[in-house]
């Protein structure tokens, strides 16, 4: 009989053992997985979440400004050269290297606009208003999150208001708005952000520019790209040597939080898988060290009829090579299995598990490795029973 056909027949013979043996392994390897999918998932799935949060890279132009301190108290800046972009910086920032990675740019016009003398509401406290000129198609899906009452203006003549604002206007949708002499309809209020949108006028970005008196002319630029791909800093040193005399500024808080939250996750993931891999192993070792013990006749009947230490050793090797390939293979359909049980419990892959490929060929190596290593001593320790000593079963 070969090595290979003594390591199936003792597998056949103790087939309770080996089962105990792989369950033990496949327990290990299930975390791993389970715990490795879950991970990955929670990073994607914060990630599309983040993406429809708006920019994180700012595209603005130099300005110069002077920040002063007089007696211990801090003057706000005063801005000066305050400048524009021309509207061909789109078309800049879509040819970076890394233009794959943009989810969507946000142009506006920003400036303030008189308030007509008919209006009704507190004129003297509001004789500027802030307006916006924006694209309303890209604003609202850079602004996932944005709440409408009423709906986006269409037409050139129509605005959305800040919700400070229309509440200072006493305005509602269906209203009219007098800004600069021309009339304007308010179609939609939008919902309290608590950002500086509550307090702005929203209006289509080609009529913004004509009211401010800037045709073709932008005062920023909003990036938002996708948070599972996109090298931001890399985007943002691109943007830079693509636009001369841009400011670009990446808000990375948000991304910060949301890389610091799914690390340790990941670290605690695998603390955690690398206990059960051991207690696996640990599995194997007793099972191996039981079996040799049990067969110290028989391994001493095979080096009777002329097996080698070395080739004793290879069948117990074998067989451990057996349980791992097994363990691997159970524990990588177990490990899905519980990835897809619990995701509810961590609220996220409603839209299903991402595929990992690599965990197929892992989940296998990893198991084989773990049970091998694991059945090292007690295959050595077979390799040197005493044939003599064995036949009398003793050791």
């Amino acid at each position: 009989m070969t090595v290979f056909e003594v390591a199936l027949l003792s597998i056949t013979r103790r087939g309770g053992r080996f089962v105990l043996a792989v369950f033990g392994l496949a327990l290990g390897v299930m975390a791993a997985v389970a715990l490795f999918s879950l991970s990955r998932l929670m990073v994607v799935e914060l990630g599309n979440r983040l993406d429809e949060f708006g920019a994180n890279i700012l595209v603005l132009p130099q300005t110069g400004s002077l920040d002063l301190s007089y007696g211990g108290i801090n003057i706000p800046g005063v801005t000066y050269e305050v400048k524009d972009f021309e509207a061909s910086i789109l078309d800049q920032i879509r040819h970076i290297p890394d233009a794959a990675s943009i989810r969507a740019m946000a142009p506006k016009i920003l400036g303030s606009v008189a308030l007509g003398e008919d209006q009704p509401g507190d004129n003297r406290a509001r004789r500027q208003l802030a307006l916006a000129g924006v694209d309303f198609a890209k604003e609202a899906r850079l602004k996932a999150w944005w709440r409408v009452r009423g709906r986006l203006p269409e037409k050139p003549d129509e605005v959305l208001l800040g919700q400070r604002i229309a509440g200072e206007l006493s305005l509602e949708p269906g209203r009219s708005l007098n800004l600069a002499g021309r009339q304007v309809q308010v179609v939609g209020i939008l919902e309290e952000t608590g950002s500086a949108d509550d307090g702005l006028i929203f209006i289509d970005l080609a009529e913004g520019q004509r009211i401010l008196g800037r045709p073709g002319r932008i005062s920023l630029v909003e990036v938002s790209a996708y948070c599972n791909t996109c090298p931001i800093e890399k985007m943002v040193e691109e943007i830079k040597a693509t636009v001369p005399g841009a400011r670009v500024t990446a808000l990375k808080q948000a991304v910060l939080a949301r890389m610091e939250a799914a690390e340790r996750f990941e670290r605690f993931s695998w603390l955690l898988s690398g206990l059960m891999l051991l207690v696996g192993s640990l599995v194997v070792i007793n099972t191996m060290l039981t079996s040799v013990r049990e067969r110290t006749r028989e391994i001493g009947l095979m080096r009777a009829v002329g097996f080698r230490g070395r080739q004793v050793a290879t069948v117990i090797l074998l067989e451990a090579l057996a349980i791992g390939l097994a363990g691997g293979a159970v524990g990588y359909f177990l490990g899905l299995g519980a990835a897809y049980a619990f995701r509810p419990l961590l609220g996220v892959g409603a839209g299903g598990l991402p595929f990992e490929w690599r965990l197929v060929p892992g989940s296998l190596l990893l198991a084989a490795g773990l049970a091998v290593l694991g059945a090292f001593y007690p295959a050595r320790r077979a390799a040197q029973l005493d044939p003599a000593v064995s036949l009398r079963g003793g050791e």
